[in-house]
């Protein structure tokens, strides 16, 4: 048969498909495509066979916490060194040294007093707390008990306070009660005398809600005055808060 031009054509197409096959097989050494010779990027996971890379594979600090996917590495993953030193348990320790004892909070004070009435005035430290301190005394003068108070402040201060004052014969039924507000100014380091209730029958009892202000500090108070002219004593209870 008298070969026409396709069957020509064709043939020459098979021999340089297989030709070149076999050449560049022949051609190209072993282990002579690299790293160099890849264009970047050029293999992907999934031209990777199974298991193909390994630690070995990897450069130092390669694959860091960042490229880990979470719940990844598994306990049976680490080598037996590390699952030992993740399972051991310290014991406890020794105690440290104890630590100074640092300056004291601004915690409540409490506020007690309780006098017998005398001929002499006898001033009596009811608080000394914040820069401010109270002084009281139970007199008897003539026949009537009052309760003396004096102040002091060692920086110029305010103190804004409301009162409640009841007075009666029975303690346990209290009479009429007057409300008020008063405003002293305490001068720096200056002692002053303020007075308090008095009676000379019976009982008089004052409720004192207090703010001390001065620069840097305030103080609140909270006290019951009590002057009791037949029992002839004098009595203070109550709480100073300093504020936080």
């Amino acid at each position: 048969m008298r070969p026409n031009y396709a069957n020509v054509m064709a043939t020459v197409a098979v021999f340089v498909s297989l030709g070149g096959a076999s050449y560049a097989a022949v051609a190209l050494p072993r282990d002579s495509v690299g790293t160099a010779q890849l264009r970047a990027d050029s293999v992907t996971y999934n031209k990777l066979h199974a298991r193909s890379v390994g630690p070995d594979q990897l450069r130092d600090d390669a694959v860091d916490a960042t490229k880990l996917a979470q719940g990844s590495v598994k306990k049976r993953s680490l080598s037996p060194w590390l699952r030992e030193q993740l399972a051991r348990t310290g014991g406890q320790g020794q105690p440290g040294a104890a630590g100074e004892t640092g300056p004291r909070g601004p915690g409540a004070v409490a506020v007690s007093y309780a006098q017998a009435a005398g001929d002499t005035p006898n001033p009596i430290s009811v608080l000394d707390v914040g820069g401010i301190s109270f002084r009281a005394s139970c007199d008897n003068n003539a026949g009537t008990v009052g309760l003396d108070f004096s102040v002091r402040s060692q920086a110029e201060a305010s103190l804004q306070e409301t009162i409640t004052v009841d007075s009666g014969i029975d303690l346990g039924n209290p009479g009429s009660a007057f409300q008020g507000n008063l405003s002293i100014d305490l001068p720096a380091g200056q002692t002053l005398d303020t007075g308090g209730p008095s009676t000379a029958t019976g009982y008089t009892r004052v409720a004192v809600q207090a703010v001390y202000s001065a620069p840097g500090s305030t103080l609140y108070l909270h006290m019951f005055a009590l002057v009791n002219a037949d029992a002839g004593k004098c009595s203070i209870d109550g709480v100073a808060i300093p504020a936080a």
